[in-house]
C-alpha cells in the first residue's frame, strides 16, 4: 500500500472501521478492527500517513496511542465530517468522509489533549452533572412541599436557609410527606458533599498550576473559570489569536453578510458551553462590583467603589443604553481574551494598564 496517502478512522465502542485512502482519492483498502486489539490496525498502517478520527469519545485517548507509535494524528470536528458523507451512512463511509475531509488543505483539526488536561475536564465533567442533578432535587423538594402551602424562593442559598431554620420545625408538612422529603434530603445532602470535595479537589490543581494562578490575575475569574480555561485545547497556540479563542467558546456575533451589507447577529453559543457559562457567571460579577456604590464621608455624596480601568469600562457601556446581557457576553469575551493571552504568554500576568489599550 505505498500509494495511501491518509487512513480514515470512525471509532465506535467495540470497533474500528479504517478507509486507507490514495492521493487522488481512491479507496485502496477497507477494513474492520477490533477496539482493544488496535495493534492490529498499527501493524496494516504505512509509515508517516496520517491517521484522522472524529473527536469523539475515546478518542483523544486512540490520538495519543497513535502518537506513541510514531503517527501522526488528527482528529477532525464531526460537523465537518458530515457534508463529505456520500449516500447512505454506515462505518465504511463515515470513515472514508473522515480521510476525505483530512486531506483537506484548509481542513481544521482538534488538538490532541493530554492525560493531566483530561483529568481536570472529567472533575468539571462530573460537577457540572452532580450540580445539575442537584438542582432537580431542589426542585422536586419544593414541589412537594408546595402542595402544602409552602414556598421557597428560587435559588440554592434560599432552599438551604428553610431546611436549616424552618424544615425540621414547620408543622405545615404532613407526616408521610415528610418521610419522601426526608429521602429526596439525604440524596440531595449526598450530592452536596461531592460537589465540596470536587470543588476542593479542583482547588488544590488550581494552586499546584502556574498557568492557572497567573488567570486568576483576572479580575472576576475564579479558580474553577481559571482551571476550565486551561482544558479548553490541549495546544491553545493552535488559535490564530484571542479573538478565535473566544469565536471558539461561542462569544462572538453570528454573521448574515452579503456583498457589503454586514449584518451580526447573537452570538454563535459554539464550542465549550461549560467554559462560556462559566465566564458568564465571571461577568456579571464584575458588572456588579462596577455599580456598586457607597456614600463618601468627605463630600456625602453616593460614589462608585471601584474604579478601575474594567469598571470605568462598564459604566461606560451602561451610559450608553446597552442591554446588560450585551454587556456580559462584551465582558465574558474580554476575559476570554485576556486569558488566551496570558495562556499563551510564558509568565505573563494581567496587567490593569494594558487592559483596554
Amino acid at each position: 500500500m505505498e500509494n495511501v496517502s491518509i487512513v480514515g478512522v470512525d471509532l465506535s465502542k467495540n470497533l474500528m472501521h479504517a478507509v486507507y485512502m490514495s492521493k487522488n482519492g481512491t479507496i485502496v483498502k477497507r477494513k474492520k478492527y477490533q477496539i482493544e486489539y488496535y495493534h492490529h490496525l498499527l501493524r496494516d498502517l504505512p509509515p508517516r500517513v496520517p491517521v484522522c478520527a472524529e473527536a469523539c469519545s475515546g478518542s483523544h485517548h486512540f490520538a495519543r496511542l497513535m502518537r506513541e507509535h510514531y503517527h501522526e494524528a488528527k482528529l477532525i470536528p464531526p460537523q465537518y465530517v458530515k457534508p463529505y458523507v456520500q449516500r447512505n451512512k454506515n462505518d465504511y463511509n463515515d470513515a472514508a468522509a473522515i480521510a476525505e475531509y483530512g486531506s483537506r488543505k484548509k481542513a481544521k483539526f482538534v488538538p490532541v489533549k493530554s492525560e493531566y488536561i483530561q483529568g481536570i475536564q472529567s472533575l468539571h465533567t462530573s460537577r457540572s452533572q452532580l450540580v445539575a442533578t442537584r438542582t432537580q432535587y431542589i426542585n422536586c423538594i419544593r414541589g412537594t412541599l408546595l402542595e402544602f402551602g409552602i414556598r421557597i424562593p428560587q435559588g440554592v442559598s434560599s432552599f438551604r436557609n428553610y431546611i436549616r431554620d424552618t424544615y425540621y420545625t414547620d408543622k405545615r408538612v404532613h407526616q408521610q410527606a415528610r418521610i419522601a422529603v426526608d429521602a429526596l434530603l439525604n440524596i440531595y445532602n449526598t450530592i452536596e458533599n461531592t460537589i465540596d470535595e470536587i470543588e476542593k479537589k479542583i482547588h488544590k490543581l488550581a494552586d499546584s498550576n502556574k498557568t492557572v494562578k497567573r488567570i486568576l490575575t483576572i479580575p472576576g475569574i475564579g479558580k474553577l473559570t481559571a482551571t476550565a480555561l486551561i482544558t479548553v485545547s490541549g495546544d491553545p497556540k493552535v488559535f490564530k489569536n484571542g479573538r478565535t479563542f473566544s469565536a471558539h467558546l461561542g462569544l462572538t456575533p453570528r454573521q448574515d453578510t452579503t456583498a457589503d451589507n454586514t449584518h451580526l447577529l447573537g452570538i454563535s453559543k459554539q464550542g465549550n458551553k461549560y467554559v462560556r457559562t462559566l465566564l458568564t457567571v465571571c461577568a456579571r460579577t464584575l458588572i456588579i462590583k462596577a455599580l456598586k456604590t457607597e456614600v463618601s464621608s468627605i463630600t456625602g455624596h453616593s460614589e462608585y467603589k471601584s474604579n478601575d480601568r474594567m469598571s470605568l469600562w462598564i459604566r461606560k457601556l451602561r451610559a450608553n443604553n446597552i442591554h446588560t446581557n450585551k454587556i456580559c457576553i462584551a465582558i465574558a469575551n474580554k476575559l476570554a481574551r485576556i486569558a488566551y493571552r496570558i495562556i499563551v504568554s510564558n509568565g505573563g500576568e494581567y496587567d490593569a494598564k494594558l487592559a483596554n489599550s
